[in-house]
């Protein structure tokens, strides 16, 4: 689970509430399938607007360095909300993102810094590339 959003901007601001199944394919190798319930707030023309999508997505996820206490690594991934007729906005994402787990026991706290881009389907708005936060927390079985 992890939330991820960007507040500095003035015209667009994302945010996302995700929820990740994955599984390790090795010990630093791993893939997930994502849910995302997001909210884009835009102000365009000095008007004010929100959208609301639900989307599914893939993330594939590499761990470069392990620690004792900490994990560092890197994912990518690709998500859309397909041809759903309960989002406002339409777009397919594509996402890198470098993260960091922290602690030692099964529930660990996750911190990353990435790039999005939101690839916009409808004429409505249009595409944006975001530097994102995220913050979460993953469980290990």
């Amino acid at each position: 689970m992890q939330v991820q959003g960007i507040g500095l901007s003035k015209q667009f601001k994302p945010y996302e509430l995700c929820c990740d199944l994955g599984y390790n394919i090795t010990d630093n190798l791993y893939a997930d399938l994502r849910y995302e319930n997001a909210i884009a707030l835009f102000k365009e023309n000095g008007i004010k607007d929100y959208a609301h999508s639900h989307i599914v997505g893939l993330n594939l996820g590499y761990a470069v360095y392990h620690s004792e206490n900490y994990n560092i690594g890197a994912q990518i991934g690709y998500g859309s909300n397909m041809k759903r007729k309960n989002s406002d906005w339409k777009y397919d994402y594509y996402e890198a993102m470098a993260f960091t787990d922290l602690g030692t026991c099964k529930i660990k706290p996750r911190f990353g810094l990435g790039v999005r881009h939101y690839n916009s389907r409808t004429n409505l708005y249009k595409d944006r590339t975001i530097v994102f936060a995220s913050i979460g927390f993953g469980i290990n079985w």
